[in-house]
């Protein structure tokens, strides 16, 4: 047991000195050299790299609304490598911007092009606001056709017409039925000279009516008009997600006129009395060329235009149909109410609401 103990003691002395011989042929390796070599000295003596030439461009400091002038308060210069910048792409220089005015919503720090800005003398401020292939046209409004001028600059509208149609003479063009007339032959007619037809009309004469079997008497007889023809109500929406450009009238001074900016509203004094808003009886729409000409037509014929405010984001066309009289019977299943052996009283001929909330009673005028 003393032999092995000693071979077990003489192995660990061998491997500790050839640990320390390991870490003596390292020191004396490493012995010139630092461990942490700053990068320059361990890269030596590289070639330096050239420098990027820059160059200046103009970027806005804050948001510029449509329309407004440029002012040196709210761009600024920033540099810019000069090989990346494409000839006639960014402004290089802030004097090149001051004056002009923005044609669309800038926002903070973005680099000014070209075609960011407009000079003045161009147009209209509402001319900005029109999308490239659209017109702007202008319809009457009242407060019942303008959901209760509940729509503003933006607002997305559909435009429902109704108008009233009757039945018309198609070669004289005049509305049914016709009057009728008296034609008295020639007097002293032979054959040679039949003469001539005359037809005379009085202010008497009568509408023309049409021939009818009476199944009673079983007898012909000709039926005449009680009353002139009842024009038919026909409804429709004719045109869809029109865009708001103004409600109400436009400036008309020159500077909005001419410089394409819609001019701030002075401020008041605190003792000057605020001047009352008037009631708008006009409004703007941006829409296509073809639905301008549709909308010049509908308001010549004394169609009646009503608005419908769309939900904010729809977009979407709606599939509709038009609305008639009959229309109403068959869809909301409305029954032709029948004839009965009574009737209410007082006679009521005409329906109106009054302030109260229910129509207001008329006493009926005793039969004579």
């Amino acid at each position: 047991m003393a032999s092995g103990g000693r071979r077990r003691g003489l192995i660990f002395i061998i491997i500790a000195l050839v640990i320390l011989a390991v870490l003596a042929v390292v020191y004396f390796m490493f012995r010139g050299t630092p461990l942490m070599a700053p990068a320059a000295q361990q890269q030596g003596a590289a070639a330096p790299q050239p420098s990027t030439k820059m160059t200046s461009i103009v970027i806005t400091t804050q948001r510029i609304p449509r329309g407004s002038m440029i002012t040196e308060n709210v761009v600024t210069s920033l540099a810019y490598p000069e090989k990346d910048l494409v000839a006639g792409t960014f402004f290089t220089n802030v004097k090149d911007v001051i004056n002009k005015q923005a044609k669309y919503d800038l926002e903070a720090r973005i680099p000014i092009t070209e075609g960011m800005l407009v000079t003045g003398q161009v147009g209209s401020y509402a001319a900005f606001q029109i999308p490239k292939g659209y017109v702007a046209v202008s319809i009457p409004i009242t407060k019942l056709t303008a959901v209760s001028y509940a729509p503003v600059v933006g607002d997305h509208v559909n435009i429902i017409a109704s108008m009233l149609v009757v039945d018309i003479d198609q070669n004289s063009q005049s509305r049914l039925p016709n009057l009728t007339g008296n034609a008295v032959p020639a007097r002293n007619a032979t054959e040679g000279d039949p003469g001539s037809l005359t037809v005379t009309t009085t202010g008497g004469a009568g509408a023309q009516g049409r021939v009818d079997l009476d199944p009673t008497l079983n007898q012909p007889i000709y039926l005449v008009p009680s009353e002139s023809q009842r024009p038919r109500l026909v409804s429709q929406m004719v045109i869809q997600d029109a865009i708001i450009l103004r409600v109400g009238n436009f400036p008309t001074n020159e500077i909005a006129k001419t410089s394409g900016v819609e001019p701030t509203p002075a401020p008041q004094a605190e003792n000057t009395q605020a001047t009352a808003v008037p009631t708008p009886d006009m409004i703007t729409l941006i829409v296509r060329p073809q639905d301008a000409i549709t909308l010049n037509y509908l308001m010549l014929s004394s169609t009646q235009l009503s608005l419908a405010l769309r939900a904010a984001g729809d977009l979407e066309p709606a599939a509709v149909e038009a609305v008639t009289l009959q229309y109403l019977f068959q869809t909301y299943n409305i029954p032709n109410p029948p004839k009965t052996a009574f009737g209410l009283d007082p006679r009521k001929d005409t329906l109106e609401f009054n302030s109260k909330g229910s129509a207001p009673v008329s006493p009926t005028a005793a039969p004579r």
